[in-house]
């Protein structure tokens, strides 16, 4: 337990301007989920650049079915097949077993998505996934889907 990823540390990527605004909900991760989270603080950095964060935001990283605990039960959220993450209201629910397998670019992407549905209040999946392209210029957009640009590293 001595080598996890706590979510303190996780706060401390997040750049200072919009640290206030968002809240952890993790155990400890593995090191092995370490680039996920960096792909997260790449995520914040761009969102950060790009927009105005007025409310407080709360990231889970997990693995579903997704187990809060709350001072009156539990809060209990299972994802249909294929979805990957999803937010409700002020809530972003991070897969991370399922993050992991994907390409640090499209888990930035992932992330920078649900950024986009909460903050900017946008539920089109084709125009948040346009903004994305936008805002992270490692992806393209090719049939609909997240794909790396062969010129990035």
């Amino acid at each position: 337990m001595d080598n996890m990823i706590t979510k303190d540390e996780i706060l401390q990527g997040i750049p200072s301007a919009i640290r206030p605004f968002i809240s952890i909900t993790t155990a400890p991760l593995s090191r092995l989920f370490e680039p996920l989270v960096k792909a997260f603080w790449t995520a914040t950095d761009k969102i950060s650049s790009a927009t105005f964060i007025n409310s407080r935001i709360n990231f889970i990283f997990l693995t579903a079915p997704f187990i809060l605990p709350l001072s009156t039960g539990e809060l209990k959220y299972t994802p249909r097949d294929g979805v990957i993450n999803a937010c409700l209201c002020d809530m972003i629910f991070i897969d991370c077993e399922k993050m992991i397998r994907y390409p640090f670019q499209i888990q930035i992407a992932c992330l920078l998505e649900e950024f986009v549905h909460i903050i900017m209040h946008v539920s089109d999946e084709s125009l948040v996934s346009r903004i994305v392209a936008l805002l992270y210029d490692g992806i393209e957009i090719v049939g609909g889907q997240y794909s790396v640009k062969s010129d990035v590293p």
